[in-house]
């Protein structure tokens, strides 16, 4: 059985299907929340490093 046979083969068959739903959806997941999360990270970071300049010009 080539490669290809044994995909098909493994998409038909119900018994692997949820698995292969279950990844599509973890996959789908990251791509949604990845980029929020770096983003508030990103924003979070910013903002530390001004409240440390603040913190420097003060004194």
């Amino acid at each position: 059985m080539n490669l290809s046979g044994r995909f098909i083969h493994s998409v038909i068959y119900p018994r692997h299907h949820r698995a292969v739903s279950a990844f599509l959806f973890f996959l789908s997941f990251l791509c949604a929340v990845f980029p929020a999360a770096s983003f508030l990270l990103f924003d979070f970071v910013f903002s530390n490093n001004e409240k440390k300049k603040e913190r420097e010009r003060e004194r």
